[in-house]
């Protein structure tokens, strides 16, 4: 007689949930990159500056930064994460800017005025910042949201689901008006 593998709903349960905390996570470094990214370079060129492409308050380089580091990053390991949050941003940052650029015909950022920068796309004097707060979201944020996000679970994912969809939505439309 053949035994048929019984569904293990807590496995399938606790999947679900994973996606639904790193999706939470994703928009809550994109929204929260955003806003660093707003008050850094306003600071620096001493007026309302808004940053990316996108129209909507995130940017999603941010949060596919934040995953990165979630996926291949162990707080337990602080020397090593730190030196693979330097490469991992560094890899992204090139990646995005060479696919803007060719792809858009646009400049998100430009470090071709600092020492040891490649081009326009990475500067190590960034790279080693990233670093920096990637170890600090790795160390202080994650845990915190982490317990936001246990302790408030349902308008968690509700707020994900609502700011994954405008930016899903507003990169069709950035894509869109660039194209026309």
């Amino acid at each position: 007689m053949k035994m048929e593998k019984s569904i293990n709903y807590n496995s399938i349960w606790q999947s679900v949930d994973a996606v639904n905390y790193y999706c939470f996570l994703f928009v809550a470094a994109s929204v929260g990159g955003w806003c660093m990214e707003v008050l850094f370079r306003s600071i620096v060129h001493h007026q309302l500056t808004i940053p990316g492409f996108l129209l909507g308050p995130y940017c999603p380089i941010y949060g596919m930064g934040m995953l990165l580091v979630m996926f291949l990053c162990d707080p337990k390991h602080k020397v090593t994460s730190y030196f693979k949050i330097v490469i991992l941003t560094s890899l992204l940052e090139y990646v995005i800017s060479f696919i803007s650029e060719n792809l858009f015909g646009r400049l998100l950022w430009d470090y071709s005025g600092l020492p040891l920068s490649i081009g326009t796309r990475v500067s190590l004097v960034f790279s080693l910042a990233w670093g920096l707060l990637g170890m600090g979201f790795l160390l202080l944020v994650e845990p915190r949201m982490s317990e936001l996000y246990k302790k408030n679970r349902e308008r968690s994912i509700n707020l994900s689901v609502v700011f994954l969809i405008m930016i899903c939505m507003d990169m069709i439309a950035c894509v869109i008006m660039q194209l026309i």
